[in-house]
């Protein structure tokens, strides 16, 4: 990779990226705007924070540290206007999943989390950035929505063992964020009054309840060490869970964030961005993180440019080294029930109204993913989904592809004048036309060879036409070279015309074309046609010769 390509990809600084952004020009009065959207963001984001890093197992410290570090590198790297990145709930149920194993230790996560965020900055570097959109939205969203039940059933139990108390404490705090007045939500975050009316409540009436206790306060420790060779193979599946969630999850909100700011973000850059953000969490001990959803509460709260970002960043770890000390006495119930919040918020409550209404192989996708993904198995659910999309599409392509065979017969008439059709039938239709249109997969290679071998055998000629066939891969290339060898062996004259030159690699590679003689290679139907009539004619006059 150039010096150049690798700048552009992956190395613009923040006034780089505030040069690009510059429409209008960075002046006060953004900062300003940026000021004000960081600020709202703030208050909004230090109270989920705190419960990802509840949900995640490494704790609260952990998830503001990653708000401090991925959010500064994310600003600074990344390649999506107005993002924010930081501790995201559906990479933090990974995490969880991972420590609730009782076989990891939190070093043995850091690097779990290091080699996450090296995996991310290869994908972005080598330029597969956009492809991480090619991950199935329904596979992604059934995890995502499978992650909120989770969450709500999960947090909802842990109120349930702490007693009632909490539980009183945890439907204050969810009441005021139901029955918040809209009109001031957005200068006074429904979340962060929800849990200072949990917090007045603990203090004054219910002061029984579970609270978080003393946080640690100032620098994360540097996790530095050399891992075992036989714990990296085992490193590499959840490591490469984190890699593809997190991004996928990043670049779904990039996307969301470009519908509201009309600009375009760069997908490799990004990723890369992303990449470097958790090998730094994995160094410190935080938290891993990706794009947050509130990226698009920036832009709503009037954010113009990266600088939003930074500001969170900065007064996050303003606000972790500087009140620490004073969250003691917050009442973990608060917490929960913002996770709970949270829950239902990830559940695409539309979708799953129509579960049953959509095509089934997406019913399915959905119903499979989600489900597996709320029993607190992310690894198995993405797993599953996939097998199930793949499925399901591979199910959807047969019908497509078996629909894009044309299989005729050509009566003796439409080749050869009467004169020469002898005494056969000239309604007879001894040469069959197989016309391959549009793509060939694996999908399809099974069913087809079924149809088609009993098309071949009812003839003596057969043209295969190729001229509108798009793209086969090794499946059906493979299955294409059965049918061209068994005709021969059935003694079938088999001749092929309009191999696309785009093709020939893929024929060549699988020897497709072996044993059709040169001649019966042929560009146009017209030729094959003349082809045909010839041997159909050498056929007719060894019948009246006799042997």
């Amino acid at each position: 990779m150039t010096a150049s390509r690798w700048h552009s990809a992956f190395i613009p600084s923040l006034f780089d990226r505030m040069r690009v952004e510059k429409n209008p020009p960075y002046c006060w009065a953004t900062f300003a705007a940026d000021l004000k959207a960081g600020l709202i963001l703030l208050l909004i984001q230090i109270p989920f924070a705190m419960g990802i890093g509840v949900v995640s197992g490494m704790g609260i410290p952990a998830a503001l540290y990653c708000m401090v570090i991925v959010g500064i590198v994310g600003a600074l790297l990344g390649g999506t206007r107005s993002m924010v990145s930081g501790p995201s709930v559906a990479v933090a149920v990974i995490v969880g999943s991972i420590l609730a194993t009782g076989n990891i230790s939190m070093f043995e996560l850091s690097v779990i989390v290091i080699i996450s965020g090296v995996m991310q900055l290869v994908l972005g570097v080598a330029g597969i950035g956009r492809f991480m959109a090619y991950l199935p939205h329904i596979v992604l969203t059934g995890f995502i929505s499978g992650i909120g039940l989770f969450l709500i059933w999960s947090q909802a139990w842990k109120l349930v063992r702490m007693g009632m108390p909490d539980i009183i404490i945890a439907g204050i705090c969810m009441s005021v964020i139901l029955f918040w007045p809209r009109r001031i939500n957005r200068f006074l975050p429904a979340q962060l009054v929800g849990v200072a009316a949990a917090w007045g409540v603990s203090a004054v009436w219910l002061p029984g309840s579970v609270l978080l206790g003393k946080l640690p306060t100032g620098l994360p420790d540097i996790v530095i060490g050399i891992p075992s060779l036989n714990f990296l193979p085992q490193a590499m599946m959840p490591a490469l869970l984190i890699a593809v969630i997190g991004s996928a999850y990043s670049l779904m909100i990039a996307h969301s964030v470009d519908s509201l700011t009309g600009a375009r973000h760069n997908p490799n850059r990004q990723l890369a961005a992303t990449g470097v953000a958790n090998m730094a969490a994995g160094v410190f001990g935080a938290v891993p993180g990706s794009g947050q959803f509130g990226a698009m509460g920036t832009v709503l709260a009037g954010g113009k440019t990266v600088v939003t970002g930074v500001i969170v960043s900065v007064l996050t770890a303003i606000f972790a080294f500087g009140f620490g000390p004073y969250l003691a006495s917050l009442p973990l119930a608060a917490i929960l029930s913002l996770l709970i919040w949270m829950g239902w918020g990830l559940i695409d409550r539309q979708l799953a109204k129509r579960v049953f209404r959509i095509e089934a192989r997406y019913g399915w996708v959905f119903a499979v993913t989600m489900i597996i993904s709320a029993a607190g198995e992310p690894l198995t659910a993405v797993v599953c989904g996939m097998i199930a999309a793949v499925i399901g599409n591979a199910i959807a392509l047969e019908t497509v592809e078996r629909d894009s065979v044309l299989s005729v017969p050509l009566m003796d008439s439409t080749l050869m004048p009467d004169s020469e059709i002898g005494e056969h039938d000239p309604f007879s239709a001894r040469t069959g036309l197989l016309a391959l249109r549009g793509s060939f997969t694996v999908a399809s290679s099974r069913k087809l060879a079924e149809l088609l071998e009993g098309d071949i055998r009812d003839h003596e000629v057969v043209i295969f036409d190729l001229s509108e066939m798009t793209h086969t891969d090794d499946s059906s290339s493979h299955l294409l070279k059965i049918l061209l060898t068994k005709s021969g062996s059935l003694g079938i004259e088999v001749i092929v015309c309009g191999v696309p030159e785009h093709l020939r690699p893929s024929f060549d590679a699988f020897d497709v074309l072996h044993d059709v003689p040169d001649e019966r290679l042929v560009g146009t139907q017209e030729e094959a046609r003349e082809i045909a009539a010839s041997l159909l004619k050498l056929s007719t006059n060894s019948a009246v010769q006799g042997p």
